[in-house]
């Protein structure tokens, strides 16, 4: 799994470790919660996908969520066959 975070030139990139030690140095565990969306979304359509998964989080959780971060589940040459699915996702730390 590779999430990606919001920034134009900086953001978060986090990638999923199986196997490790929980406590292993170095190793970040986000914890909390999240709200997710399967979406099909190409490039274009991403700004107006990210701010309705923001919305439908706040609307769920009566708050802004703590970050956004994007899973695209496809890479740039089959994302068009498979619709360009991308996962969005709304983490909160915690309650």
């Amino acid at each position: 799994m590779f999430l990606m975070g919001s920034g134009r030139f900086r953001r978060p990139l986090l990638l999923e470790v199986e196997g490790a030690d929980r406590h292993a140095k170095g190793l970040y565990s986000p914890g909390g919660f999240a709200y997710s969306r399967l979406v099909e979304a190409p490039w274009g359509e991403m700004r107006r996908v990210v701010n309705e998964t923001r919305e439908a989080a706040i609307a769920r959780y009566s708050r802004p969520p703590d970050r956004l971060l994007i899973w695209y589940l496809t890479c740039r040459e089959c994302s068009r066959e498979r619709n360009f699915e991308t996962l969005v996702i709304a983490h909160y730390r915690g309650k």
